[in-house]
């Protein structure tokens, strides 16, 4: 008899067997691939509150309230990040970019806007934000006559602007060159107002509640964007913080995880723990049936033995079953993974974001912007791990089955025929 037409007859034969080892795989294999792409999801959705400014890593400085909230004022608690310590955390080791920016409020007991001057670099400068442009013309930071300025699409339908008005802050005029749309696009902070870098710190330089508190200059900037290279992003994070001392306001995927970690009903390491608890128990039911198996088929393994099967091609037969069935079994598994995962669609987790990072402020009666985000991320099948659980999942069966297979088929089957 050749081996696959046993192996045929057994599959068959014995279909109870073959379909618990079936649904042990695949249980083993579904579960591990479904928890590790939740929990990626999850880890991409903490990053998109960043990714919406264009940036890894977003500093300021805690500052003080100005004596009078009027004018144009630096959103509390934003203080001034000095020109040479711009220059310091650009030089850091993993720093790839770094973007200034000058964040103002605008206020008036009729009217709040905000207001922000980006540099020329980067995405989450003036190139991110004419990226995002809906009608009009690009803002070029090259032209200083007149000064243009691009203005959020839903601050100009509230407010009746469109291209080519003029806006006024602080008795300077700007002509509205193009809206853009930052919250449905993101790669941009959300303001009101966007104006080039330098006319931003000329107006930061001349407002009188600014310069009451800082020493501002022309140079200076009150809010930073880090582009970092992942690998550095931890020793980037403490050499700022380090850097600036207990006043650093220092936001990151790491600090969004801390924020978040009550929300988290999924981490990393959860899901780790998941997988491993289902896995062994999988594994424990999938070694329990195939030595079960292999002791219900000792008569016949004695047989095969005394028609001159050799004990190592009798151990081979039993593997190459298990490994064709934890082969099926796998690929079950994967398909009812890639199901799940697309019925599940995304991962959602809502959150509060900081006021540092809040475009409108919280004191105002009549603002109505609402902090809450949903952070949505789509759950991606994981190519790597699911070709890991296949492979993983096909040797321990198969290994389940050789340490079966030595206990169970002894060099003398006399015993068993007539025990039988």
């Amino acid at each position: 008899m050749s081996r696959f037409h046993y192996l045929k007859q057994e599959l068959v034969y014995r279909f109870g067997r073959s379909a618990v080892t079936l649904i042990s795989i695949a249980l083993v294999v579904f579960m591990a691939v479904t928890l590790t792409a939740i929990s990626r999801a999850s880890s991409d959705a903490l990053r998109l509150p960043l990714e919406n400014v264009g940036a890894d890593i977003v500093v300021q400085l805690s500052g003080d309230i100005p004596k009078k909230l009027e004018g144009l004022v630096f959103p509390h608690p934003t203080a001034q990040l000095p020109a040479d310590a711009v220059e310091k955390i650009r030089k850091l080791p993993g720093v790839i970019r770094t973007t200034g920016a000058v964040f103002l409020w605008d206020l008036s007991p009729k009217k709040f806007q905000s207001l922000l001057g980006v540099d020329s670099k980067g995405t989450s400068g003036i190139p991110g934000l004419n990226s995002q442009l809906i009608s009009g013309n690009p803002l070029d930071p090259k032209k200083t006559v007149p000064v243009e300025a691009l203005v959020d699409g839903d601050f100009a339908a509230k407010n009746k602007l469109k291209v080519g008005d003029k806006i006024a802050l602080q008795g300077q005029s700007y002509r509205i060159s193009g809206t853009v749309d930052t919250p449905k696009s993101g790669n941009i902070m959300r303001a009101d107002i966007y104006l080039p870098l330098a006319e931003a710190q000329l107006l930061a330089s001349k407002a009188p509640w600014i310069i009451d508190l800082y020493p501002f200059t022309q140079t200076d900037v009150n809010l930073l964007f880090l582009e970092v290279d992942q690998r550095h992003l931890v020793t980037v994070t403490s050499a700022v913080e380090k850097m600036l001392g207990e006043k650093a306001i220092v936001s990151s995927e790491i600090s969004i995880q801390e924020e978040l970690e009550d929300l988290m009903f999924l981490s990393d390491q959860m899901s780790v723990i998941f997988t491993a608890v289902i896995a062994l128990l999988a594994l424990a039911l999938l070694a329990r049936s195939t030595a079960t198996a292999i002791g219900e088929r000792r008569r016949d393994l004695a047989v095969l033995q005394a028609v001159g099967w050799t004990r190592p091609r009798i151990i081979s037969q039993l593997s190459l079953e298990t490994a064709i069935l934890s082969g099926v079994g796998g690929l079950l598994g994967l398909l009812f993974a890639w199901l799940g995962i697309a019925l599940i669609g995304d991962v959602e987790l809502a959150m509060e974001l900081s006021w540092e990072i809040s475009p409108s402020p919280h004191f105002l009666p009549e603002t109505d912007f609402d902090r809450t985000r949903m952070l949505v991320a789509p759950i991606q099948m994981p190519l790597l791990t699911s070709a890991l659980a296949w492979i993983l999942a096909i040797l321990t069966a198969v290994s389940s089955a050789v340490l079966a297979g030595f206990k169970m088929v002894r060099p003398h089957p006399w015993r068993w025929l007539a025990e039988d």
